[in-house]
């Protein structure tokens, strides 16, 4: 079969042209030419442009296409919306990530190698926003870059545009605060303004670039504002150059000179406002959403009211202790409780806008010795929740000293996650106990056949399915396969909200106990108690069984796994 492009006589705009190509492109794509599970990069260098959007990938498309011995796109067709927000959701996995990603580009990186071109670079921000650390893992010679715009200004532009309005074209596949079930806008999303979803928007996916960027090397942030201040853009251009590897020349300084004074891809439509002249209402909600992004990347945020929750030293000596069920969680509570001057109440308080009056007036009943909730054992000792162990809530009187420096902590799992982003707006500290999935699995199985006590997390089938899952985007029909989905998605909560708690993991804390014991201590400001603990590990394999089709389920639904240590 043969493609034609059908060119008109007349002279037509570069716009115009371009049009054509992607309609050519998209027949091309169609007909099946594009699709090549074949591909060669070779020496090719691949570099990524990500960012919201609004950002200038247009331009550096048009910029970098300028230059020898490079090929550069911006969003090629297919443009791969929707490949970020169904990874970022655990819609997919980073195998299918990869898969989808290379399918859809074979085509256009084994050209860009037949005609000898150096570089391949692609800037696309609606399709790559959300998959940095998979083009990082499975791509060779690639760099990414990530522009970050003043969020007011970047509200502004996307409120002249269709973002989140009622016939917005892209909707279906927009990110959206009601995909995450843990984000504290979950349940409030469709009752948000049009304005406070774009501020989330801004938000959220900067987040999630910075969180990624953060943890690359071949990644790098720098500021729209800079790229494009027509007074002051050499010394930034030269940063950007050298990250990418381009050799930087007079040339090329003065090419992009020459395209900033042709601006691409300008809003049209003005009507509405800059930031002064946004309501106070809009002004607080802007900075209540986006304030600590927004000084986080230097942007002055001076003058207005803000209702961030103020922190101070007294929140620091509470405690918040959550992770995946069968994990440690309940052990590790334990041991934090055996510590000088410190408590931990296991599943007790489940309402995280009451704790902070119910840290405070347990604190008070200790320093008093008045009895105070927690889960014990029979003979009246604290839960370490092994496996066949009775145990009850009831009040007791802790016999041991606590001043007003006391820590006191609260442990509950899964609830705890789905909120985690308030609970870290409290100024609280977080640790989040991980363990090897394989086991972690057998254990919410073994629970079942042990004590008959369901794991909510076990019950995921469309004949017994657990409220908390009843919404959730399973890919696989088989139980064990969808336990895995779940691991992965509880895990994926703890990882992407690493920069704001402590991670432990179960091997560390049983196998290598006076050394975590010892950070803990540090992290916690507590002396480290003479008393040796010796905690038995549990990961052994005939405590088990299935755990081959465990195995096969967490390397095929659980990737992220791997970023914890589990192979």
């Amino acid at each position: 079969m043969e493609l034609k492009i059908d060119l008109p006589d007349k002279k037509i705009s570069e716009e115009q042209l371009e049009k054509i190509l992607i309609d050519f492109t998209k027949k091309m794509y169609i007909e099946g030419f594009m699709k090549n599970s074949n591909i060669n990069i070779g020496n090719l260098k691949l570099r990524f442009i990500v960012s919201t959007g609004r950002t200038g990938t247009k331009f550096f498309a048009k910029f970098f296409n300028s230059l020898d011995k490079i090929i550069s796109y911006h969003e090629p067709y297919p443009n791969l919306f929707g490949l970020s927000k169904d990874f970022v959701i655990n819609r997919i996995n980073s195998q299918e990530v990869i898969n989808t990603f290379l399918v859809n580009r074979a085509y256009y990186l084994n050209q860009a190698r037949r005609m000898k071109f150096n570089y391949y670079i692609e800037s696309n921000s609606g399709g790559l926003w959300g998959i940095i650390p998979v083009l990082g893992k499975q791509l060779p010679n690639y760099k990414i870059l990530h522009i970050i715009r003043d969020g007011r200004e970047w509200v502004r532009s996307v409120m002249n545009r269709t973002l989140f309005r009622d016939k917005d074209p892209l909707d279906d596949i927009r990110f959206k605060a009601n995909d995450l079930p843990n984000s504290p806008y979950f349940s409030r999303w469709e009752e948000m303004s049009r304005f406070e979803k774009a501020c989330w928007s801004w938000v959220k996916k900067n987040k999630i670039m910075k969180r990624d960027v953060l943890q690359d090397k071949n990644c790098l942030t720098l500021k729209f504002e800079k790229l494009f201040d027509k007074n002051d853009y050499e010394k930034i251009l030269v940063e950007l150059l050298n990250f990418f590897e381009i050799k930087v020349t007079d040339e090329i300084i003065d090419k992009y000179r020459k395209h900033l004074e042709s601006p691409v891809n300008e809003n049209i439509n003005d009507s509405f406002p800059g930031f002064e002249d946004w309501t106070q209402e809009q002004k607080r909600q802007f900075k209540n959403i986006c304030g600590d992004l927004m000084e986080y990347y230097g942007y002055e945020m001076s003058g207005i009211e803000y209702n961030k929750p103020k922190i101070n030293t007294q929140k620091k000596k509470n405690l918040i202790v959550t992770g995946i069920p069968k994990s440690g969680t309940t052990l590790f509570s334990y041991l934090i409780s055996s510590l000088p001057n410190a408590i931990c109440l296991d599943e007790i308080f489940y309402n995280i806008n009451e704790l902070p009056d119910k840290f405070s007036e347990i604190r008070k009943r200790l320093i008093l010795k008045k009895p105070i909730p927690n889960s014990f054992k029979e003979n009246g000792e604290l839960s370490t929740n092994k496996r066949g162990e009775k145990r009850e809530k009831k009040l007791k009187v802790i016999e041991k000293d606590f001043d007003k420096n006391a820590i006191v902590g609260s442990k509950v799992n899964v609830p705890y996650l789905f909120q985690i982003e308030k609970l870290i707006s409290y100024g609280y500290k977080i640790i989040a106990i991980v363990r090897n999935p394989l086991y972690t699995i057998g254990s919410w199985r073994t629970w079942i056949s042990q004590i008959g006590k369901l794991v909510p997390e076990t019950r995921v089938t469309e004949e017994d399915m657990h409220e908390r899952y009843k919404d959730f985007p399973f890919k696989s029909d088989i139980a064990v396969e969808r336990q895995a989905e779940v691991w992965q998605f509880l895990a994926s909560i703890i990882w992407d909200h690493r920069q704001h708690i402590n991670i432990i993991t179960y091997e560390q804390l049983t196998e290598n106990t006076k050394e975590t014991l010892k950070d803990i201590c540090s992290y916690l400001n507590l002396d480290m108690p003479n008393e040796k603990f010796e905690l038995d590990n549990m990961n052994e394999e005939e405590r088990y069984s299935n755990l081959d089709a465990i195995e096969k389920a967490v390397k095929k639904y659980a990737p992220i796994r791997t970023v914890f240590g589990y192979d």
